[in-house]
């Protein structure tokens, strides 16, 4: 089966041309917008390119699109599949004030434009937080941090960019989840390198790597993340936010040495 992640449409708080007006793009089920879809490549269903999988949650639900997988995603910025478990990871950039990574499951709404990340969101006043809000059938995030444009005291970046869950030879490392942050600015350069660890108790903690090997500069813009066969995870960054030249360069994490 093929997941495709779908942004909201484009327009900041999900609201604006193309969006819808009452409940945003996230929340619309007719939409594929602000979704994860689910499709088989291999067969046809009605006059689509591809199948409807019968197992889809919404396969035979009247007005609600049946390649809807999950709901509520803002800009779904990276996902993976774990390897050990199956479970879909994915850091959906959120609007100015945090940042969240969400395990993506079947039938499930993650709350945006109805939430950021764990907050109410009022998309007229997107930096304000209303104190309550309907949070009925929403699944929260299993992590967020503040996003330095609206909160930049104790923030950590501006745009998640979702990781992979490391299953290489490094037995310390099993089962942690390896993801960044573009930048902690739009001004500069100062990409961020998050390592996720899941508790005994099911909830998750992050901390910021320490990068040994880069002599104290700040680290390059976080592009994505990738993994190989063996389960190691490797960065993909840029010294510069668009094409110019051979300025990209491919990382491998490893321990320290």
């Amino acid at each position: 089966m093929l997941y495709v992640s779908m942004g909201d449409g484009g327009y900041a708080n999900d609201w604006g041309i193309g969006h819808n007006v009452t409940e945003g793009n996230g929340q619309d089920m007719t939409t594929n917008l602000g979704k994860m879809l689910r499709v088989d490549v291999d067969k046809r269903t009605g006059n689509k390119p591809y199948g409807i999988p019968p197992d889809n949650p919404f396969a035979n639900k009247k007005d609600v699109n049946p390649e809807i997988w999950a709901s509520g995603l803002r800009n779904p910025w990276r996902c993976s599949f774990d390897t050990g478990s199956g479970a879909l990871f994915c850091g959906d950039v959120q609007q100015n004030s945090y940042e969240e990574i969400s395990v993506v499951g079947k039938g499930q709404n993650l709350g945006w434009r109805r939430m950021e990340a764990t907050h109410c969101f009022d998309y007229t006043k997107p930096d304000n937080h209303p104190a309550s809000c309907d949070k009925a059938g929403l699944t929260m995030p299993i992590l967020e941090y503040k996003n330095c444009t609206a909160k930049p005291e104790g923030c950590m970046g501006i745009s998640v960019t979702g990781g992979y869950v490391y299953q290489g030879a490094n037995a310390g490392w099993k089962g942690k989840y390896i993801f960044g942050d573009w930048s902690k600015s739009f001004a500069e350069m100062d990409g961020q390198l998050f390592v996720a660890s899941k508790g005994a108790d099911g909830k998750w903690s992050m901390e910021v790597a320490k990068v040994t090997n880069m002599g104290g500069k700040k680290l390059p813009y976080m592009l994505g993340f990738a993994q190989d066969a063996n389960g190691e995870v490797y960065a993909l960054t840029s010294v510069t936010t668009g094409p110019n030249g051979s300025l990209d360069t491919i990382y491998k994490i490893t321990p320290a040495q």
